[in-house]
C-alpha cells in the first residue's frame, strides 16, 4: 500500500495489489467508508515504482513468481497475494500498511492483510507449553483438545467491566469455562 497524503491529510491509500486507490469519504466520521478510484494522476509513478519494487521483492521467496517477473509477464491478483503470503510466513519480509487508527482510516485494508498475508494456526509448528503439574506439553491447533491459550491483556472498561484479551491455542473457549494460570499458583 502507499499512502495518499500523510498526517491530517493523509486521505486514502493506492493498493499496489489491485491497483487502486481508496479515498476515504471525508463526510463519514467513522472513517469506514471509501470510495474505490483510479490512482490519482500524481502517483500513478510511485505506484508504478512501490509496485515493481514489490514484484521483485516476492520474486526472492516464489521460483514461479521470479521467473513470470523476470520475463516480463503480468502476474495476476492471486499470485501476488500467495507471494506476498509465502514472503511473509519467511519472516524474512515485512509489509507495511499505512492508515490512522485514531480516524479508523486503513484499518478495513489491515483485517484484509491479516487474512490474506498472516499465518494460520495450521501454517505454524506447535506452540510450547506447560500443564497444570509444570510437565513441557505441545499445543496444535485442535478445537476438541482441552483448551489452552494465553491472556495477554487485561483491562476494565467502564460499561462492559473486567475483558481479558485470550489467544486460544487449542481447545474451544465457552462462556463460564474455569481456566488454570500457572502464573497465580
Amino acid at each position: 500500500f502507499l499512502a495518499i497524503g500523510a498526517e491530517e491529510n493523509f486521505r486514502g491509500l493506492v493498493d499496489l495489489v489491485k491497483q487502486v486507490a481508496y479515498i476515504y469519504d471525508e463526510s463519514d466520521a467513522s472513517g469506514v467508508r471509501f470510495n474505490t478510484e483510479e490512482i490519482p494522476a500524481e502517483l500513478i509513478d510511485q505506484a508504478a515504482e512501490y509496485r515493481e519494487s514489490l514484484l521483485e521483492a516476492i520474486s526472492d521467496f516464489d521460483d514461479d513468481i521470479a521467473n513470470k517477473f523476470l520475463e516480463g509477464e503480468e502476474l495476476t491478483e492471486d499470485e501476488i497475494k500467495l507471494g506476498i503470503r509465502n514472503a511473509t510466513l519467511s519472516l524474512k519480509f515485512v509489509g507495511v500498511i499505512p492508515g490512522s487508527a485514531f480516524k479508523n482510516k486503513g484499518v478495513q485494508m489491515l483485517m484484509d492483510a491479516v487474512v490474506d498475508y498472516l499465518p494460520c494456526p495450521l501454517d505454524l509448528p506447535p506452540m510450547k507449553g506447560q500443564d497444570s503439574e509444570e510437565n513441557d506439553v505441545e499445543v496444535s491447533p485442535d478445537d476438541s483438545a482441552k483448551v489452552a491459550g494465553l491472556a495477554f491483556k487485561l483491562m476494565t472498561d467502564p460499561y462492559v467491566g473486567k475483558l481479558v484479551f485470550y489467544r486460544v491455542y487449542q481447545g474451544t473457549l465457552k462462556k463460564g469455562t474455569a481456566l488454570y494460570n500457572p502464573r497465580t499458583r
